[in-house]
């Protein structure tokens, strides 16, 4: 949406993958340093500056002004095993470092917004937006009747799918034949992805380019910590009630037995028993209080030209 305002837009990377867009030149660079001269040599052009983890890295270096969207689960992640917490010290104080030396940093969430604000002020909350109209359609298996249809997203990796196991261990045992758990994502962690092939009722199905949310009778999101899930806000705009853990900002949009069940952080028993309630109980969510008006694309495009100065067609 952004790609238009601009004359020209360059992408310095290492690898380019599969995108749409057209008016994109790619700068290919083979690491860091080439990255940041690459940097150095746009500076007299006076562009405006835009970047992820690693580019911000590179403005810092190069003291150019830039801009920031912060989407990363630290610095909660730290305390997801001994790996994270090691890694947290350098990867909180370079973020620290981007959050001090941009223009202006975009969070995804109000949740994560508190951490920036403690580096600096210079931040607002543009959410990411989802695709409208909802796409129907799926390319996804047929459906067999009588099942509980469970659905979920995201890559397989510890941070999504490791509270699963241990809520699928706590199921009731008369959801085993009667339940159906479809999991959609890339494979990031194989061993997780063998332990949730040992249960009966989870069926790996790969990335599926589309997914009909309607035809689920909910999704779970098991997630140790999240900024905030998209395929949480596309559920609910579906009217797919979502069971998930108080974790980032999926209460920002999940509302407690309104259009969901929101469990107290990592209290699998909890969460298991929450599904067993939603099978047999046929409760009633209530999804008429749902405003998801700002998770939109053309909104967040707005916000993001109006911040940097854009000038709008």
């Amino acid at each position: 949406l952004l790609q238009n305002k601009y004359n020209r837009l360059y992408v310095i990377t290492e690898k380019v993958g599969k995108h749409n867009f057209k008016q994109i030149e790619h700068v290919h660079v083979r690491n860091s340093l080439e990255a940041l001269r690459a940097i150095n040599r746009f500076k007299s052009n006076d562009p405006i500056f835009y970047g992820d983890f690693r580019d911000s890295i590179n403005y810092v270096r190069a003291g150019v002004p830039f801009y920031f969207t912060y989407h990363d689960n630290w610095p909660e992640l730290r305390g997801m095993d001994f790996s994270h917490f090691v890694r947290s010290f350098n990867i909180i104080k370079e973020y620290k470092r981007i959050f001090k030396n941009a223009v202006w940093v975009f969070s995804v969430s109000d949740n994560k917004a508190g951490f920036i604000r403690k580096s600096t002020e210079n931040c607002s909350v543009v959410p990411n937006g989802i695709y409208t109209p909802v796409v129907q359609g799926t390319t996804v298996p047929p459906m067999e009747d009588g099942l509980l249809h469970i659905l979920m997203l995201g890559n397989i990796d510890k941070r999504k799918y490791k509270l699963a196991l241990s809520v699928f261990n706590q199921l009731d045992q008369s959801l085993y034949e009667n339940t159906r758990i479809d999991i959609y994502g890339h494979v990031i962690d194989k061993h997780i992805l063998k332990e949730l092939d040992l249960f009966p009722f989870v069926h790996y199905g790969g990335y599926a380019e589309k997914i009909d949310f309607n035809i689920y009778d909910m999704l779970i999101n098991t997630s140790y910590i999240e900024n905030l899930s998209i395929s949480v806000v596309e559920a609910l705009r579906n009217n797919t009630p979502v069971i998930c853990f108080d974790v980032g900002g999926l209460s920002e949009v999940v509302r407690h037995e309104e259009n969901g069940i929101v469990i107290p952080p990592y209290d699998t028993q909890a969460f298991a028993e929450a599904i067993l309630k939603v099978s047999s109980d046929n409760m009633d969510f209530d999804f008429s209080q749902t405003d998801l008006s700002k998770y939109n694309w053309e909104r967040a495009a707005h916000k993001y030209a109006l911040q940097m100065g854009i000038q709008e067609a």
